[in-house]
């Protein structure tokens, strides 16, 4: 389990890495979303494929024993490292995977209680609780903040936008990834940038259904106190000065969607030196299976070569009783006689 845990925190830290060289700052925000999906599903996959390399050594000849008797080495037990490690593990993996529920429990309390108002295909909730706009699958929560009418509709815009394209499966799934590679700390780098790519899809939406598009990067500075649930989608982030930059970023070229394939080199190199299992076989057995593979091919062809002497030594049989039969003929023609002497002559008679 260590191997297989250290292997995906290769994976995950080189899609991280692409990431922020080459597609951080282009504009390219769905395609960047499948990018993340894509990144996991490997982390959890490409450790478990092996190629296996066999290698043909010669045999060792072991020298004969005396005879002699040798008192036993007394030997130390190595320090087994690979317990603390796991037993390490395990612990931050409980830890946090009990303080995520404890949160996630807390979230369904506030929405099993609160009223909820049906709107279109999702529930909006309204809290008297100190909490920023957030959306939880098809749950619109907002606080007690004082918000305009148009303010209050650029907000459902862009949770809307959260509910409609189901982001909170995003999220949970970059929660698993920082709980399960929680000692590795670009696993919580990744989980940030899965969050930031979500709000800036959300902000993209919104900002191109709104008519006035300068009052809604106001409305991102407002200061709200916020009170942040795990596994949501949260409107006021600490991510809000990168959200207003990527609002007024160019949108990038669609040449520019050859940075997505930067990755794949990388995972090829992982892949053929990583994940290669060398099998040791004995040259002997090379040897052995070689010679049964003669001996196979050459009672084969033998096989084949007595079919074919039998063949026309049978043809030639045929032959000398026609001709004997011919030869009957001139001497009789009773076809029971004929027959007689024929059965009476044997082979080698026939063939002489």
């Amino acid at each position: 389990l260590l191997i297989y845990l250290g292997k995906s925190s290769i994976i995950l830290s080189l899609f991280y890495f692409v990431y922020i060289l080459f597609l951080a700052k282009e504009t390219f925000f769905q395609g960047i979303r499948w990018y993340f999906w894509i990144g996991t599903l490997t982390t959890f996959i490409l450790p478990l494929i092996e190629i296996k390399r066999t290698v043909f050594v010669d045999t060792i000849a072991l020298p004969a024993a005396s005879g002699l008797i040798y008192p036993p080495t007394p030997t130390q037990t190595p320090f087994d490292w690979d317990g603390i490690l796991m037993t390490v593990y395990m612990i931050g993996l409980v830890l946090l995977t009990s303080l995520l529920t404890l949160r996630l429990l807390s979230l369904f309390r506030l929405i099993s209680k609160e009223k909820k108002n049906k709107l279109d295909n999702y529930f909006w909730i309204k809290t008297n609780k100190e909490v920023g706009p957030f959306s939880f699958f098809k749950y619109i929560i907002t606080g007690n903040q004082p918000f305009d009418t148009n303010e209050f509709e650029h907000i459902l815009l862009h949770e809307k936008a959260h509910v409609r394209e189901w982001h909170s499966v995003d999220v949970l799934m970059a929660n698993l990834i920082s709980i399960i590679f929680w000692f590795n700390p670009i696993a919580w780098l990744y989980k940030k940038e899965i969050q930031k790519n979500l709000e800036f899809i959300a902000d993209a939406y919104t900002i191109s259904s709104v008519q006035n598009k300068k009052d809604y990067p106001y409305l991102l500075l407002k200061s709200v106190p916020t009170k942040p649930y795990p596994f949501t989608t949260q409107f006021y982030d600490s991510t809000i000065k990168k959200r207003i930059t990527m609002l007024h970023k160019t949108r990038s070229k669609k040449v520019n969607q050859w940075k997505f394939l930067t990755v794949l080199p990388l995972l090829g190199l992982f892949l053929f030196t990583m994940n290669i299992k060398t099998v040791a076989q004995n040259k002997a057995v090379q040897t052995i299976i070689q010679e049964e593979l003669s001996v196979e091919i050459i009672s084969k062809d033998f096989h084949e070569d007595c079919t074919i002497v039998a063949e026309l030594r049978i043809s030639k049989v045929e032959e000398k009783i026609i001709a004997l039969k011919a030869d009957l003929l001139n001497i009789t023609h009773d076809e029971v006689t004929i027959n007689t002497v024929i059965d009476y002559c044997s082979i080698e008679e026939i063939t002489a």
